[in-house]
């Protein structure tokens, strides 16, 4: 998206305004200010212009795909209740829920009966667990769906139980024949299990979102039809992004090559308790703050870090895993060898990554029971403090270091 915008201001700017510009695009956090400036003088990112790829990905253009069916929808404002409604109306939040859960099933539904993402394969997709190994004991898990991610609140407990007989975490968006040539005694399993469903979750958002934008979009206030572009760009960015992922992961699989950089964290103990293998949007660097991912900046390219929690006879580790044309996770990884001196103060770090930032990790429910009301709390508002909450660089940076140095209470590497 920013290499378009570039390319169609190139020539246009000149000296500080440049500057300016190219400063916006690499910023952390924009605020209201900076998205007016940008939207008034430059690009409009508050609606869908019309050159813009199309939001339902066919990669035709908006005006001569979906702008049309847009405008002609036969839709009743009546029948939308938008996120602001119910802030100022909270007897709705009953029926928003609902709503939303209709639009999350109907999704679900709908990309469970799709063709395989693979290089235009038809085949059908199959249903893939992310952790196969069944749980001995109660398992804690982050439900996909739940009230919760809608209304936010440190005092709600945000883990869900997974019976021992459960499989948590299943994703459906390649087929069969593609699951044994991609997942079956590969060196890079793991990074793209844990891409593929990611890619799935990004999928399931854009179905609802574009459902959402194609019936309800012009009929909404200004404001309205501004949160529900900026995060459908928002998606449409990362579903993109996961595209020339899986493109580049299958390449570097399919030619042997040594694209990705692994640094792996010794832990000094095995850990019982916690299970992860996820992609983590991980925000700053920890000394010199440089921008990784945004949580609001459409034109910041997304940069994903594996984490994969790997275990050994007497002890267990962690495995960042990157692609080495990220380099700003090499400065990442530095600046926090810099600032951590002992495996105590790794294993919080860890810790506190893994809540923060991964969406798909599982923890020992009788673990979880032991902890103190507290400790309890604390997690929660790890939860509500993650990457979707819109912060500048400043906040963000003074929330991970709290983090960090808070954490000993309740270290979950266990």
């Amino acid at each position: 998206m920013s290499d378009q915008i570039e390319k169609q201001l190139f020539g246009e700017l000149k000296g500080s305004e440049r500057a300016m510009f190219d400063a916006l695009l690499k910023s952390y956090y924009l605020d209201d200010d900076q998205l007016d400036y940008l939207h008034r003088y430059y690009k409009p990112i508050f609606t869908i212009g019309d050159e813009e790829n199309c939001i339902c990905l066919s990669n035709k253009k908006y005006f001569e795909c979906c702008k049309p069916k847009v405008l002609a929808t036969s839709a009743q404002r009546d029948n939308y209740i938008s996120i602001l409604e119910v802030i100022s109306k909270p007897e709705l939040k009953e029926k928003y829920l609902e709503q939303e859960k209709g639009y999350f099933k109907t999704a679900v539904l709908q990309q469970n009966q799709a063709a395989c993402l693979i290089n235009d394969c038809q085949n059908p997709v199959i249903e893939i667990a992310l952790y196969q190994q069944m749980p001995t004991k109660p398992q804690l898990f982050l439900d996909r769906y739940n009230e919760k991610h809608y209304f936010k609140n440190i005092n709600t407990n945000f883990l869900d139980l997974v019976n021992p007989a459960e499989t948590p975490y299943t994703f459906s968006v390649i087929c069969h024949e593609h699951h044994d040539k991609l997942l079956s005694n590969n060196k890079l399993a793991d990074q793209i299990k844990a891409l593929l469903i990611n890619y799935y979750d990004n999928l399931i958002d854009h179905h609802v979102a574009y459902q959402t934008f194609l019936q309800y979009s012009h009929l909404l206030s200004v404001a309205e039809q501004v949160i529900m572009t900026l995060k459908l760009k928002k998606i449409i960015k990362l579903h993109y992004f996961y595209d020339l992922e899986l493109m580049r992961i299958t390449s570097d699989l399919n030619n042997d090559r040594n694209s990705y950089i692994i640094k792996e964290i010794s832990l000094t103990k095995k850990i019982n308790v916690l299970q992860c293998n996820d992609i983590l949007l991980a925000q700053l660097t920890p000394i010199t703050f440089q921008a990784i991912n945004s949580p609001n900046n459409p034109f910041l390219p997304n940069k994903i870090l594996y984490a994969n929690i790997i275990h050994y006879d007497k002890h267990s580790s962690i495995k960042f895993v990157y692609h080495k044309n990220n380099r700003i996770y090499n400065t990442y990884f530095e600046e926090w060898d810099e600032k951590i001196k002992t495996p105590k103060q790794w294993e919080n770090f860890i810790s506190s990554l893994i809540i923060n930032l991964s969406n798909h990790f599982l923890l020992d429910q009788k673990y979880y029971e032991k902890l103190n009301e507290k400790q309890k709390q604390m997690l929660n508002i790890y939860y509500y403090n993650r990457f979707e909450q819109p912060r500048n660089s400043g906040q963000e940076m003074m929330l991970q270091t709290f983090i960090n140095n808070f954490h000993n209470g309740i270290n979950i590497i266990k």
